[in-house]
C-alpha cells in the first residue's frame, strides 16, 4: 500500500496530477466572478439551448459538461454534446436563444474554428488556458483555466476543464449547497491522492498483449474516453470503450480473453445487471477487472456478493464523480510506466513520431 503523493517521481506527468488539488482551489477563486457574469448574460439573453463543444479530449470534456448542465439546470437548459465536424454539416445558423461553450485548451483548434466560423450565430463561451487564443478571441465571453504550461499527455488541463463547466452550472442553478460541493472538489481530490492504495499490484496485470477494455454506464463515457486516450498517449497500447449492454453482448459473442478490463460505475437501480456483467467479464472471459466507484456503490456491490479489485472514491455528489473517477484513471499509466520504466513524458513512439516529422519537414525545405 502506499500514496500517489509518496510515490510520484519527477515527471512531468505525475506533477501535474499532484497539482490539481491547488489548480481545482485557485481556479474557482480566480474565475468565480468572470463566470457569475457569464450566467448572468446567459440568463439575460434568455438562452434555453447550449451546445458544447470540442474535439480530441476536449470532446469528453463537452460530453460530462452537457451531463452537468442538464443534471443541475436541465428545467432552464437543454444541452448536448456535438462534435465540431458535425456542426460543420449544420447547413442552417443557430436558432435563437443558444449558446455555444467551446472547449479548447489552446484555442487554436483549425476544425473549432472552422466550425464557429460556420455557425455565424450564438452566444460563444470559451474556456481556454489561453485567453489571447484565436478561440476566444472570437468568443462573447472566456473563462481562463490558469493551468500553466504542461509536457506531454493532458491531465490537469482536462480535469479543470471538466470542473470549469462545473462550476457553470452550479452557478447557474443558483442553489448556494451546489456551490459548496464544487468548491469541494479540490479537497476530494487531494485525498484521493494520499490514500493508501495498492497502485502496483491494481495495475500489475495490464501489459501491452492484454490490452485496456473501459466499459461504462450512465455518466460514466466521459471518463472512459479520457482513460482511453491516456492510455493510448502514455504507453501506445490498444485500449477500447464499451457501454455496459454492448461489452455484454459484443465481448460474449465474439470474446477477447485476458484484456484488463476497468468498469466506471457509479449508483443505479440496475447495479445488479452490472455485477451479473463484470462476473461475465472475470469467469467467462478469465479477464482482470478493476472496479473503479464511490465507497457507497462499492458497499452496496459488495453486499450482492461481488468480489474483485477496485478502488473507491470520496462519496460526493453525483455531478462531481466523474471528475474524481478521472483522476485516478489518470494515475493508473503512470504506475505501468513505473513498472515498465517507461518515461510517461516522452514516450519511445512519440519521440519517433516527432523524429519522423522533424524529418519530413526538413526535407521539405530541401527541396
Amino acid at each position: 500500500m502506499t500514496d500517489f503523493m509518496t510515490d510520484r517521481w519527477e515527471s512531468s506527468y505525475s506533477q501535474e496530477i499532484a497539482q490539481q488539488p491547488d489548480l481545482f482551489r485557485s481556479f474557482f477563486y480566480q474565475e468565480e466572478g468572470r463566470i457569475q457574469e457569464c450566467v448572468k448574460e446567459l440568463k439575460a439573453r434568455e438562452i434555453k439551448r447550449v451546445i458544447c463543444t470540442g474535439c480530441g479530449d476536449a470532446y469528453a470534456n463537452v460530453v460530462f459538461g452537457a451531463q452537468c448542465l442538464n443534471d443541475l439546470c436541465g428545467k432552464e437548459l437543454k444541452a448536448e454534446a456535438v462534435e465540431p465536424f458535425e456542426l460543420l454539416h449544420w447547413a442552417t445558423p443557430l436558432p435563437d436563444h443558444t449558446a455555444v461553450i467551446i472547449c479548447s485548451v489552446k484555442g487554436r483548434s483549425k476544425l473549432v474554428l472552422e466550425a464557429l466560423k460556420a455557425m455565424k450565430s450564438g452566444f460563444l463561451v470559451a474556456i481556454t488556458n489561453e485567453q489571447s487564443s484565436p478561440v476566444a478571441c472570437q468568443s462573447d465571453r472566456v473563462i481562463e483555466l490558469h493551468a500553466g504550461s504542461w509536457i506531454g499527455p493532458r491531465t490537469k488541463v482536462y480535469t479543470l476543464t471538466s470542473y470549469a463547466i462545473l462550476v457553470l452550472a452550479a452557478l447557474y442553478c443558483g442553489k448556494e449547497e451546489v456551490r459548496d460541493k464544487a468548491i469541494q472538489l479540490g479537497d476530494q481530490i487531494d485525498r484521493i491522492l494520499r490514500k493508501q492504495i495498492p497502485w502496483r499490484k491494481l495495475t500489475g496485470a495490464c501489459t501491452e498483449q492484454a490490452g485496456v477494455t473501459f466499459v461504462e454506464y450512465g455518466r460514466g463515457y466521459s471518463t472512459a474516453y479520457m482513460g482511453r486516450a491516456k492510455m493510448k498517449e502514455v504507453l501506445r497500447w490498444e485500449a477500447n470503450i464499451y457501454q455496459i449492454e454492448e461489452f455484454a453482448h459484443t465481448e460474449t459473442v465474439a470474446p477477447a480473453p485476458g484484456r484488463y478490463t476497468i468498469f466506471c460505475c457509479e449508483k443505479s437501480p440496475l447495479l445488479q445487471r452490472v455485477i451479473e456483467v463484470i462476473r461475465v467479464a472475470k469467469e467467462q472471459l478469465s479477464r482482470d477487472v478493476l472496479v473503479i466507484c464511490n465507497q457507497e456503490v462499492w458497499e452496496e456491490m459488495r453486499q450482492m456478493g461481488l468480489e474483485c479489485a477496485h478502488i473507491t472514491i470520496p462519496d460526493v455528489w453525483e455531478a462531481g464523480e466523474a471528475i474524481l473517477q478521472s483522476v485516478i484513471i489518470q494515475i493508473l499509466p503512470f504506475y505501468i510506466a513505473l513498472r515498465l520504466g517507461i518515461d510517461p513524458d516522452h514516450p519511445p513512439l512519440r519521440e519517433m513520431a516527432r523524429e519522423t516529422a522533424f524529418v519530413a519537414k526538413t526535407n521539405e525545405q530541401k527541396e
